[in-house]
């Protein structure tokens, strides 16, 4: 197979609900042209491919694997087994150049970029991406005895073919090149946002005070108003009692003055209760308006507090959590596999990962789950495990950071170590 193109391989695409099983190929496949995601089954992968096998040669570019050159979130690869050669310039692995799903009990015996033209980029394959990337240009990278790039699962599997060139390329493993961590990021109110909701709820409670201010205000205007009505009509009815200056009296009427007594105290009981209902009013604005003035002086100290300690709450953190791991976490991992293929490399360079980080500063982050609104306070969980691995094959870096396995949990480093300048070398 070398027409031009991606998305290379004797299936094109598999959708989720595709099935490849005990299918056994040989040949080459070795397109021309962008050839990116390329693999001997399928270019990219959503379904299952399982009890297959493959022998020969298969090269591209980006996502080159020996089975299927990107293996997508829903996809499984099991029981599949290649022999040969694979070879390209990022991420490329021996059963598939990427991983987001599920890679198990795979053994995979082809040599994996192991020529020094292998681990050479072409100027003709310089993209965008590479000129703006952190990778150097020529060199291969996230290169792996599996998977060159993972974010998903690979357990069980197993290497024997060699793994990349001395001196040249990084992010070399025995099973996987590059181990993509999964990352959590949950975001918390900020100070801003805080101090927003506060002025807020300061602004209610001032408009709460003009409400009841004006509301004592229009009760005593009223009150007042029908006091001078009521005073009127009780000097009305005293007057009714006393004779006019410069007038004899007449006799007295018993019942007359009953009636005028009754009227008088009338009015009085009136004045009364229109004294009593400001009296109320007044209190009842008093004791709201006391009630708002502590709403005001408590929302004042937490607007201070907030200022006091905005630092607290602007910012972000990051936590490794990768020894909190579970069975049910089912991304960013490797379990229980065995490396017994030389690894080289440049830099990085591991029996099992080359290397456990974010793939570059300028990565898409299509591992990273986010929670909660946006704001200017996060908090961040990484998670990438290895455990239960074995490597038992030499391992060798040109410059720095090499080791027998990586930073895991429960695993073995038992072949040779060596690293050209010594640095950061380990046999775990």
């Amino acid at each position: 197979m070398t027409g031009d193109g991606s998305q290379k391989g004797l299936f094109r695409t598999l959708t989720e609900t595709a099935r490849v099983h005990d299918l056994n190929l040989q040949g080459t496949v070795a397109p021309l042209g962008s050839r990116f995601q390329v693999g001997a089954i399928a270019g990219v992968s959503a379904g299952q491919i399982t009890d297959c096998a493959f022998e020969g040669t298969v090269s591209g570019v980006d996502a080159v694997g020996g089975i299927v050159g990107c293996s997508q979130v829903t996809g499984l690869v099991e029981n599949c087994r290649v022999s040969g050669s694979v070879s390209g310039s990022h991420f490329v692995g021996g059963v598939a150049g990427e991983n987001a799903g599920v890679v198990r009990s795979c053994t995979n015996e082809a040599a994996v970029n192991t020529t020094e033209q292998q681990n050479q980029v072409a100027l003709s394959d310089v993209t965008l991406e590479t000129l703006t990337g952190a990778e150097s240009l020529n060199n291969a990278t996230d290169v792996g005895g599996v998977t060159g790039v993972n974010t998903g699962v690979v357990r069980s599997c197993e290497n024997r073919g060699d793994v990349g060139y001395r001196q040249m390329g990084y992010n070399v493993g025995g099973i996987v090149g590059q181990l993509e961590p999964v990352t959590r990021v949950d975001y918390s109110e900020d100070a801003l946002q805080m101090l927003q909701d506060q002025l807020n709820a300061l602004n209610q409670t001032a408009g709460q005070v003009s409400g009841h201010l004006q509301s004592g205000v229009t009760g005593v205007s009223d009150g007042l108003d029908s006091l001078k009505s009521q005073a009127q009509n009780a000097r009305d009815a005293a007057a009714a009692l006393v004779p006019k200056p410069g007038e004899l009296p007449d006799l007295p009427d018993r019942d007359s003055i009953q009636a005028a007594k009754n009227d008088l105290t009338s009015r009085i009981q009136n004045l009364n209760q229109t004294v009593s209902g400001m009296s109320a009013s007044v209190e009842g604005s008093v004791d709201a308006l006391t009630g708002d003035l502590q709403a005001i002086t408590d929302q004042m100290n937490a607007i201070n507090q907030t200022v006091n300690q905005a630092g607290d709450y602007l910012g972000w953190e990051f936590t490794d959590v990768s020894d909190e791991d579970t069975a049910d976490d089912q991304a960013a991992k490797v379990e229980g596999c065995v490396n017994e293929g030389e690894v080289c490399a440049d830099w990085n360079a591991g029996g099992i990962a080359g290397a456990m980080a974010p793939e570059n500063d300028l990565d898409t982050l299509t591992s990273v789950e986010f929670y909660g609104e946006k704001s200017l306070h996060l908090y961040g969980q990484m998670r990438a495990v290895l455990l239960n691995c074995t490597n038992s094959a030499p391992v060798y870096a040109g410059k720095q950071n090499a080791g027998g396995a990586g930073i895991l949990v429960l695993a073995a480093g038992a072949g040779i170590l060596l690293a050209r300048r010594r640095k950061r070398k380990t046999t775990v």
